[in-house]
C-alpha cells in the first residue's frame, strides 16, 4: 500500500517566497530555499511489511524519511474535515520547535493521519523523531486499516482480499 508521491504546493510556493526575499536582503543564503524545495516539496508514505515509511523528497534525506514499526504505534487516526485538519495542522506549526510533526501533513487537500507513537518508543526515538506526525495520504481509511491489521496479526499473516 503506497500514497504519494505528492507535490506539496504549499511548500513549494514558501520556498519561492523565501527565494526572493533572500535574493533582495541576503543573496549569500538563496541556496536556503533551494534546499528545502529540493528535500521536503515532495511527501511519500509507503506500507510495508513490518514498518511505516514516511518520506519527504523529491531528494532523499536520510533526516526526513523514518520508518516506524507497526509495534511502536500507539494510535493512528484520520483527521476528518477541512476545518479540523487545518486547525490541527495550524497548531502543529505553530510548535515550530517540533518541524517534523507537521512537514509530513502539508500537502493540503489530502486527507491525513494523526500518529502516536508508544511512550517507549517516543524515548528511543529521541525529541525530534519522537514526536505526534500528521501524515497527508490519499485513502486514509487504508492506511489506517493496514497498520491496525499489522499490528493485531504480524507481518508474515496473508493480507486479506480486496
Amino acid at each position: 500500500l503506497a500514497s504519494g508521491p505528492h507535490l506539496r504546493a504549499s511548500v513549494v510556493l514558501s520556498c519561492l517566497a523565501l527565494f526572493v526575499l533572500s535574493r533582495y536582503w541576503l543573496p549569500q543564503a538563496s541556496i536556503v530555499p533551494f534546499v528545502l524545495l529540493s528535500t521536503t516539496s515532495t511527501s511519500a508514505l509507503w506500507c510495508m511489511r513490518d514498518e511505516l515509511v514516511i518520506s519527504l523528497g523529491p531528494v532523499p534525506v536520510c533526516m526526513l524519511r523514518r520508518r516506524i514499526p507497526y509495534r511502536e504505534i500507539s494510535s493512528i487516526t484520520e483527521v476528518r474535515g477541512g476545518l479540523r485538519g487545518l486547525s490541527s495542522l495550524a497548531w502543529r506549526v505553530l510548535n515550530f520547535w517540533r518541524p517534523l510533526g507537521f512537514a509530513y501533513g502539508l500537502t493540503l487537500g489530502k486527507e491525513l493521519i494523526d500518529l502516536e507513537l508508544k511512550p517507549e518508543a517516543q524515548k528511543a526515538q529521541g525529541y525530534f523523531l519522537g514526536q505526534p506526525v500528521l501524515i497527508s495520504v490519499d485513502e486514509a481509511e487504508d492506511v489506517i486499516a493496514h497498520v491496525l491489521f499489522r499490528q493485531k496479526h504480524g507481518a508474515d499473516a496473508p493480507l486479506p482480499a480486496s
